[in-house]
C-alpha cells in the first residue's frame, strides 16, 4: 500500500483512495457494534494502525479491505477486554466508599457499596454480553429512552426492550440470594 496521497494529477493514489473507499463500511460495522461515538474512534484509530503500519498489509493475501476490518476487530476485543477489566476493577475495589461524596451521582454509589451490591452489580454486567451490557449502561447510566439506545446502537426499539429486560433479569438474579447448583451463566 502506497502511502503518498497524491501523484501530481489531484487523484488520491495511496492511502488516502484506500480511506475514502473502506471507511464507510468499517464505520458501519463498528457503530453496529458499539455505538455512533466509540465506532468514530475505533474507526480513526483502525486507519492510523493501517497508516503506522503498511508493511503488514500483504496483497498477496487478498484485498486491503479484509486487513482493515481485522484491524478494527482487535480494537473492538481490546476496547471489550479494557472495559472488563474496569468492571472487574470495580467489583474488587467496590467495598472501599470514598470518604466524602461530592455529588448526588457519587453518593448513590457509596450507598450500592455500603450496602455490598456494588460488586454484585459489577459481575452482573461482566456477565452480560456487550449488546446486554450497552443497552443497560445507556438506559441507566446516560438516562436515555429506548429509542434514544436505539439510535446510539443503530438497533430496532423492540431489539432494546428485549435486551434491557435480559439484563434486567440478570441483575436482579445477581442482586437476590443465588439458588443453589451451578451458577456458571457466563455469557460471552
Amino acid at each position: 500500500m502506497a502511502v503518498d496521497d497524491d501523484n501530481g494529477d489531484g487523484a488520491d493514489t495511496g492511502f488516502g483512495a484506500v480511506y475514502v473507499e473502506h471507511v464507510d463500511a468499517i464505520y458501519g460495522f463498528l457503530a453496529r457494534r458499539v455505538g455512533a461515538e466509540l465506532a468514530e474512534d475505533l474507526t480513526a484509530q483502525t486507519f492510523l494502525e493501517a497508516l503506522a503500519r503498511p508493511d503488514r498489509y500483504d496483497p498477496e493475501r487478498g484485498p486491503i479491505g479484509p486487513w482493515l476490518y481485522g484491524i478494527a476487530v482487535n480494537l473492538l476485543r481490546r476496547h471489550y477486554r479494557q472495559e472488563e477489566r474496569g468492571l472487574r476493577a470495580i467489583a474488587a475495589y467496590a467495598g472501599r466508599p470514598s470518604v466524602a461524596a461530592e455529588d448526588d451521582e457519587e453518593r448513590s454509589d457509596n450507598r450500592l457499596v455500603a450496602e455490598g451490591r456494588w460488586p454484585k452489580i459489577a459481575g452482573a454486567l461482566l456477565d452480560m454480553g456487550p449488546g446486554e451490557r450497552d443497552v443497560l449502561l445507556l438506559y441507566a447510566w446516560a438516562d436515555l429512552t429506548y429509542r434514544g439506545v436505539a439510535g446510539v446502537l443503530d438497533v430496532p426499539v423492540g431489539t432494546v426492550r428485549s435486551r434491557l429486560s435480559r439484563a434486567r433479569g440478570r441483575l436482579i438474579a445477581a442482586l437476590t440470594d443465588p439458588p443453589s447448583g451451578d451458577q456458571s451463566g457466563r455469557r460471552r
